[in-house]
């Protein structure tokens, strides 16, 4: 690495390993300074001596011997005064010594204590403006394990800057530009550079350490919250219920202020918020642009910004589009603090958004299975199984609270013949529009269930013999209602309906379901088209 300095005709800046220094051959200078003899007594001399003879030994192969032999090759003919001083000089140079600049060895010992990148260059900083002056500018940039400019001192000074440089092997360690120096100051901070070679090497290593830990607790981090993703999708449950879930384990591992899940509508093509972590946080709303959701949304990746919530304070805001396919189905707001800025969490919002867009396929597979299970196919309805369950658990309730519970039977008349005169599909037909009737006659708290072929139960909680009645009139009527659609129905279709409740005409869920199923029988004994009561 050559470059020249401003001023400098016939030196060189050479890279050696550890600085970027003007150097003179060894046996030039003593060749010059045998023909100008009171050279050899100044201090500048010296200083250009015995950064040659450093020059020398930092080469490849180069021992303290062979520098030896040079020297007293160049001297082969000198006066004995003259030999003298150049061997009292070499003697100086090849004995370790710390550096001679006043005021460098306390600069040296806390620059070595210094533990992080800004703490020396705030150190270095501090010692060039202070015995330097105002004038003086200076810049220094670490540059591995990444490019990073630690500090800078604005000058008045003009001119090239002289360039220092420090390296280890083909990697260069660091870079410390200056300007505003004159010829001591410069000799003096080529004396310092030197010992700065193992506090940047070190420098350099914490740093990869530092960065290699955080990378791995960041994965560790992303691997972890992989798995609790991927665990509350496992879990059968409804989409909204995942949700919840999601929000609140990301504000958890985020440390978030905030994380707000925002819904997409596909119908109004329109964005609402579903799912809060921290609902209620007046101090957070922030008018968040149209534009701002567009962006992200079009982008198809996080997009941040800093924001002042309604208390005033600055926070950062993420929103990272969640996609199935081509499909949007939502957006998911995180709010932080604003110390998380340059922390990484867009590319962590971006493996949650992944994970959640997975997990909501799981979810609702999970939902397809559980809903196929539990209903009938043809028409929607609750089967057998689902309305066993239901009726169990409602009659326990209704015994431990002593209030009434009521069961009414469907029975479509004569549905083979139905069936028989025009065939199998309009008798589906016709049952898919009588379940479609009772579930509209019916409250939402009633529970409707397909019980089996063309029979269907009712179960009306917290329901006596009186009120059961007037439902089971209602949902007749509407069966009789059906007979006005023709697009609905091939033919005419009347229902018998039974009627019982507990405790009037039953003490228990079979004897309840045999007290109905027989009121149902009777309707059809009596003329079918009509509704009976239990024990009436």
């Amino acid at each position: 690495m050559e470059a020249r300095l401003k001023g400098s005709t016939g030196s060189r800046i050479v890279a050696w390993g550890e600085t970027a220094i003007r150097v003179e051959p060894l046996a030039e200078l003593i060749e010059k300074g045998l023909r100008q003899p009171e050279l050899l007594h100044s201090d500048q001399f010296r200083r250009r001596f015995d950064r040659a003879v450093r020059r020398m030994l930092a080469e490849p192969g180069t021992s303290k011997g062979a520098v030896m032999d040079q020297v007293d090759s160049a001297l082969s003919r000198a006066p004995h005064d003259l030999c003298e001083a150049v061997k009292a000089m070499l003697a100086a140079s090849l004995t370790p010594s710390s550096p001679r600049a006043d005021g460098l060895l306390p600069l040296v010992s806390r620059l070595a204590g210094a533990e992080e990148a800004r703490e020396v260059a705030a150190i270095l900083m501090n010692h060039l403006r202070a015995r330097y002056g105002e004038d003086v500018a200076a810049q220094l940039w670490l540059l591995a394990p990444k490019p990073e400019l630690c500090a800078s001192l604005e000058g008045s000074a003009a001119g090239e800057p002289l360039m220092i440089h420090w390296t280890d092997g083909d990697r260069e360690l660091a870079r410390l530009a200056l300007k505003g120096l004159n010829a001591v100051q410069t000799d003096e901070i080529e004396e310092l550079a030197p010992w700065l070679q193992p506090v940047f090497k070190r420098l350099v290593h914490s740093a990869a350490e530092r960065e290699a830990a955080k990378t791995a607790r960041r994965e560790g981090h992303l691997w972890q919250l992989r798995a609790e993703l991927s665990q509350i999708a496992q879990t059968p449950q409804s989409e909204d219920a995942y949700l919840r879930q999601v929000v609140g384990r990301v504000h958890k591992r985020f440390d978030a202020v905030q994380v707000v899940y925002w819904g997409y509508d596909p119908a109004d093509d329109s964005m609402a918020p579903k799912h809060h972590s921290r609902p209620n946080r007046p101090e957070l709303d922030v008018p968040i642009s149209l534009g701002f959701f567009q962006e992200a949304i079009a982008n198809r990746q996080v997009k941040t910004a800093a924001r002042k919530g309604a208390d005033g304070q600055l926070r950062l805001f993420l929103l990272g589009p969640i996609f199935n396919g081509e499909t949007l189905e939502g957006v998911m707001q995180v709010i932080l603090p604003t110390r998380f800025i340059g922390c990484e969490a867009e590319e962590e919002l971006e493996v949650v958004d992944d994970l959640v867009a997975q997990g909501l396929k799981t979810v609702r597979f999970y939902e397809q299975l559980s809903f196929h299970a539990s209903h009938d196919p043809l028409t929607g309805l609750a089967n057998r199984r689902t309305f066993e369950q239901f009726i169990d658990r409602e009659f326990k309730l209704a015994e431990r609270h002593s209030t009434p519970t009521s069961l009414i039977v469907v029975d479509v008349d004569h549905f083979k013949q139905y069936n028989d005169a025009f065939g199998h599909p309009a008798g589906d037909a016709l049952l898919q529009g009588i379940a479609g009737a009772i579930a509209e006659a019916t409250r939402s708290t009633d529970f409707v269930a397909r019980y089996g072929g063309e029979e269907f139960v009712i179960v009306l909680p917290h329901t006596d013999s009186t009120g059961a009645h007037a439902a089971a009139n209602k949902v007749l009527e509407a069966i009789r209602h059906l007979n006005q659609h023709t697009t609905v129905l091939s033919g005419q279709v009347t229902a018998s309906v039974g009627v019982a409740s507990y405790p009037d005409d039953a003490r228990n869920v079979s004897a309840l379901l045999q007290a109905a199923d027989q009121a149902m029988y009777q309707a059809k004994h009596a003329g079918r088209n009509r509704i009976c009561q239990a024990g009436a």
